[in-house]
């Protein structure tokens, strides 16, 4: 009966703060990119945080036959109001979590930057890129007062394409020299009397 009691509480407590509602919302600012390109950005965004938080969680996954992570360096979101404890922490090669906290006791409330991630491509396709929810390894805020806030997730989607050739330009002279010639012949041909 306890443990009912328990497991009860528990299920009812995480419920009310998965259920609120969503502080904000979390998204990828992706970008399509060409094969053989030497490096592109993404950012992950906040929009609409309407409490003071002092830290947040993000948890992502991304599409590894298509995409490979260079790095991760820290937003201006939380280091604008002081001094910060960024660590991102890979899970495995396409699992990343980023935590980052405010080392003094500021807070903030308001919309930019969590993190930039530094990709390459690797392959041409469209690569996945997931945030986890709370119930998958969470992202979210905590509080002043210790409270996880759940935001609303917007996942991501590079699309990787193959370069388009280009014709050189002595190609294109060429070409252009031939049609020339083949003019030429032809305006002789007809300047030519008929037998």
């Amino acid at each position: 009966m306890l443990r009912r009691l328990l497991a009860t509480g528990l299920l009812v407590t995480w419920l009310l703060s998965g259920s609120q509602a969503h502080a904000a919302t979390i998204t990828f600012q992706s970008q399509d990119a060409q094969l053989g390109d030497s490096s592109f950005v993404v950012d992950i965004l906040v929009t609409d945080l309407d409490e003071s938080v002092i830290g947040f969680l993000l948890s992502f996954t991304f599409d590894s036959t298509v995409l490979a992570l260079q790095s991760i360096s820290e937003g201006s979101f939380l280091s604008q109001f002081g001094e910060t404890d960024f660590d991102p922490s890979p899970v495995s090669p396409d699992f990343q979590t980023i935590t980052n906290y405010l080392v003094s006791a500021s807070s903030t409330t308001s919309s930019g930057i969590l993190a930039t991630l530094t990709f390459v491509s690797i392959a041409v396709g469209d690569g996945a890129l997931s945030l986890l929810s709370q119930e998958l390894g969470g992202t979210g805020f905590v509080t002043l007062d210790g409270t996880f806030l759940a935001p609303s997730l917007i996942d991501g989607q590079i699309s990787v394409v193959a370069p388009t050739s280009v014709p050189e330009p002595s190609t294109l002279g060429l070409l252009g020299i031939g049609l020339a010639a083949l003019a030429r012949q032809r305006l002789r041909r007809k300047s030519q009397p008929s037998a």
